[in-house]
């Protein structure tokens, strides 16, 4: 056997050089991971480190499971019949299809489990990511148009004694409402005591303070979530989101409840409010869920309870909504869907145009479940929905002396005194005040 002879002073040449390329490359994927470090740490969402308002980070509030009634989804008995097949019926029977079950939307009812337009944490438009008081205030103060402020799910946000916080346009304010058995952030208010301690006029909990604005994900909530008349014991009563003069605005996939004047409050502001779920906002003389001052809104798929006015509105000059696939658990004071009288035009004006479609409503409301007042510049359009009240007239039209009636299509829709029998209606019935 032969053995190749070797140059010991090459070897340790060979030796040092594999040394030397070994520590550069060290050298360089230590840099590297180093300017890979300083990159996550200015494109990641900011998200403080300390808790600056003392507010408890841990959400010790159980989620409000939306409380269908047993026979949700199913379409009530009817003495009559449009196809003359006798006194039972069930959706297959028609050609059209009746009140909020029909969902076309493609997301449950009310959002929450199963709602898939969910914001997450990471989502690469997540410029924020906050838990206190200090550190939304903070992020709405700074956030731009295209950026997101992201409520963890589980914050417990305390706005006591704060508001007219401003959300600037293009901003998106969100939380995880519905993910992964998530609650959403809750964001809330409580009354200062005494109440002479607040001020004589309270604004709006936030102001969308320009367009294209996006709620979506949290739960927000007031302290008022009784049926008290509260300005009459001098109390003023208390607003969650206010926009006046915008357009654009997304309200989506939210719990809100215990506003006593309203969840959401718009003049002259173009708006889509989807897939929510807002209740207990019943306050004597307020209580609104949706609050409709001029403009329009498109108001769908959402899950009302404990109201006075599920949708209320001024009746002003150019103002429409149409509200459709809402479901009312007929806990309400008084009319779910309600068009006010608008006394400063001569004669006096319900509004130009309304659609009120493929909605239900339950059982337990003492009063017409749709009331217009006045007679509207263009028609109001109400069809294909189930009403079933504890009064006779689902459907009301109200005018001031002297009487003026007209311009509402009522057709297709079924009404019933209970929730397991109804009356196919083609045509009304509407019932005409005074």
């Amino acid at each position: 056997m032969q053995f190749k002879k070797t140059n010991n002073a090459n070897e340790k040449q060979d030796c040092c050089t594999i040394m030397t390329r070994n520590f550069r490359i060290l050298v360089v994927g230590f840099g590297i991971a180093i300017l890979a470090i300083i990159f996550l740490l200015f494109t990641a969402p900011l998200e403080a480190e300390l808790n600056l308002s003392g507010n408890p980070t841990t959400n010790s509030v159980v989620c409000n499971p939306i409380p269908f009634p047993e026979n949700y989804g199913i379409i009530p008995n009817s003495t009559e019949n449009a196809l003359g097949n006798g006194a039972g019926y069930n959706k297959i029977v028609y050609p059209e299809e009746f009140g909020a079950e029909s969902n076309p939307t493609g997301n449950p009812i009310g959002g929450g489990a199963g709602y898939n337009d969910i914001i997450s944490k990471t989502d690469p438009r997540v410029k924020y990511v906050v838990s206190t008081k200090d550190q939304l205030l903070n992020a709405l103060k700074n956030a731009k148009s295209g950026e997101i402020v992201f409520v963890k799910g589980d914050a417990d946000i305390n706005l006591t004694a704060t508001d007219s916080i401003g959300i600037p346009g293009g901003v998106t304010l969100a939380s995880d409402r519905g993910a992964k058995g998530s609650c959403g952030g809750r964001i809330f208010r409580d009354r200062l005591y005494p109440v002479t301690l607040e001020n004589a006029y309270d604004n709006p909990t936030f102001y969308v303070n320009g367009d294209n604005v996006r709620i979506t994900g949290l739960r927000i909530e007031g302290p008022d979530k009784g049926q008290e008349a509260l300005e009459t014991k001098g109390i003023r009563v208390k607003s969650a989101f206010a926009a006046n003069d915008r357009s654009g605005l997304v309200f989506d996939n939210n719990e809100m409840w215990g506003w006593s004047f309203g969840a959401i409050v718009l003049m002259y502001s173009d708006a889509s409010i989807h897939h929510n779920y807002i209740h207990h906002c019943q306050a004597g003389g307020y209580g609104y869920g949706v609050d409709v001052g001029g403009g329009f809104a498109d108001i769908y798929a959402n899950v009302f309870d404990y109201t006075r006015h599920a949708v209320a509105a001024g009746g002003l000059e150019g103002e429409r909504y149409n509200a459709s696939y809402n479901i009312h658990l007929g806990h309400s004071t008084h009319h779910v869907f309600d068009v006010h009288e608008n006394t400063r035009v001569d004669p006096p004006i319900a509004g130009l145009r309304y659609y009120i479609h493929h909605n239900t409503i339950y059982q337990g409301i003492q009063y017409p479940l749709v009331r217009i007042s006045a007679v509207p510049v263009d028609k109001v359009y109400i069809y294909n929905n189930i009403f079933l009240a504890s009064y006779h007239y689902a459907i009301s039209q109200y005018s001031l002396p002297p009487p003026r009636h007209g311009n509402m299509i009522v057709t297709n829709n079924i009404v019933g005194l209970n929730n397991s029998t109804g009356v196919y209606y083609a045509e009304g019935p509407v019932l005409y005040q005074p």
